[in-house]
């Protein structure tokens, strides 16, 4: 155990025998980088950290981000802190426990001068939080931004889900004069994927293609991710049939696409070819299959693959691969089966394998089952609204509007508001219009609605 207070001559002998002893103990090499910097002696901090790579360890002690971020920039060390901040984001570790941005925070608030490395870290660490807000406040006071800064910002917003911010961002990054590269334009062409806006994505395949940003496998995997999930299949596989090299990545971007607009047969054809190329699915590529065979309602092939991730790839299916499941069967009117199948899983069912459940009820009208599954939940997951608005629709579905009041009712006393639909249209000029369900305040809505 390292002392956590002891003079510099402590920790250069400590340094020295973990180094002979060729120690692969993160926690004592955390311990060191925390020591030097203590004791101000932050070139060897940064040293540490650069030996830890040579021995390849990963050191899992968030708390030495901020420890690294403090030497860095009493350093001015540029180059260093790039590299760290590089290294962040490829393993995606960073400073994801709201205590140690606390922490981060306040060394942050501290240095005299902050360079562009201090703001991507900050930034990134919040993004990673899930603190968007606070990492578009501090983005904001950033008096200048490099290229670094506005990607992290971009990546963090798209990784958040908040992807018509990051288009946003995207567009003043360029109009503020910083060239996009490929990390740009690929968090971008994610943004599109995930809210489906094909315009935009081609606007963005134009523009890597007039400022010559290089396609590579990463620029070219979101681009058949992006056409792929926003419809235009073929536009997708031309894209996949040119790449030179198909990693797993791309085979899982062309066949979640291709998934989600149901063609279940090519789904099929795509997983064997890629079998074929001996290129190992992972768990992914096992999801948007099983989905893929839930909407068509291929219950045998869906089996056979779900049997198929353990026994021949060692893959072990998660909540996500038994809600396919429980989904496939339902879709078949295999009620009971699916019922048996979710009291066998070997982890605790959630919110959304029962109201697949109870959606597949309300579909083939089965109401004991459906009561059953009720009775079952209630005790044991509150606040989410699925399984009470499914039940009592099943109830008016089937005239019982007694029964349906009453889950309205309980909905009501327990404080339980049901989360409302929305959609989106793009109109002319690439102008989003995003609608909730039941609203119709707003003077454009009003018109669309209308027609005029």
């Amino acid at each position: 155990m390292l002392l956590k207070s002891a003079p510099l001559s402590y920790y250069r002998a400590v340094h020295a025998s973990l180094v002979l002893a060729n120690s692969h103990d993160p926690s004592r090499w955390a311990a060191l980088i925390q020591g030097y910097v203590n004791n101000k002696s932050y070139r060897n901090a940064l040293l540490v950290y650069a030996e830890k790579h040579c021995l390849n360890l990963r050191v899992s002690h968030h708390a030495i981000i901020p420890l690294l971020l403090k030497a860095c920039a009493a350093l001015s060390s540029g180059f260093s802190g790039k590299s760290i901040h590089g290294d962040l984001l490829k393993s995606g570790t960073g400073c994801n426990l709201n205590g140690e941005m606390e922490a981060a925070r306040e060394i942050f608030e501290e240095m005299p001068e902050r360079n562009f490395f201090a703001w991507s870290s900050m930034v990134f660490g919040y993004c990673k939080c899930g603190n968007v807000i606070e990492a578009k406040l501090l983005f904001g006071r950033m008096e200048e931004r490099n290229l670094v800064n506005w990607n992290t910002l971009i990546a963090g917003l798209t990784q958040n889900g908040w992807c018509e911010q990051a288009l946003e961002v995207f567009q003043e990054m360029r109009a503020s004069g910083v060239k996009p590269d490929g990390v740009s334009v690929a968090s971008a062409l994610s943004a599109c994927a995930q809210i489906g806006s094909l315009e935009m994505g081609k606007e963005i395949h134009l523009l890597i293609e007039q400022i010559g940003v290089r396609l590579n496998q990463f620029v070219s995997n979101a681009l058949i991710d992006m056409y792929a999930k926003c419809g235009d299949i073929t536009k997708a596989r031309q894209l996949f049939n040119e790449a030179p090299k198909k990693n797993e990545v791309c085979w899982n971007s062309m066949i979640s696409g291709v998934a989600i607009h149901g063609h279940v047969e090519e789904v099929l054809e795509l997983f064997a070819q890629m079998r074929l190329q001996e290129v190992e699915p992972n768990r992914l590529t096992y999801l948007a299959v099983l989905s893929a065979c839930a909407h068509a309602g291929c219950v045998q092939e869906g089996m056979e693959l779900f049997a198929s991730m353990h026994k021949n790839h060692k893959i072990t299916a998660g909540i996500e691969h038994y809600g396919c499941m429980v989904d496939l069967l339902g879709r078949a009117g295999l009620l009971e089966e699916a019922y048996e199948f979710i009291n066998s899983m070997p982890m605790k069912p959630n919110s959304v394998i029962w109201g697949a459940l109870l959606g597949a009820c309300r579909v083939h009208m089965n109401m004991g089952l459906a009561q059953k599954v009720v009775e079952k939940v209630t005790t044991e997951q509150s606040g989410d609204d699925a399984r009470y608005v499914l039940l009592s629709n099943l109830y008016a579905a089937s005239a019982q509007w007694e029964d349906a009041e009453k889950m309205r009712i309980m909905m009501a006393k327990n404080q339980i508001e049901k989360v409302p639909g929305h959609s989106s249209i793009m109109a002319s000029s690439n102008v989003e219009y995003q609608f909730l369900s039941g609203a119709h305040s707003e003077s454009k809505t009003r018109q669309l609605y209308v027609g005029r």
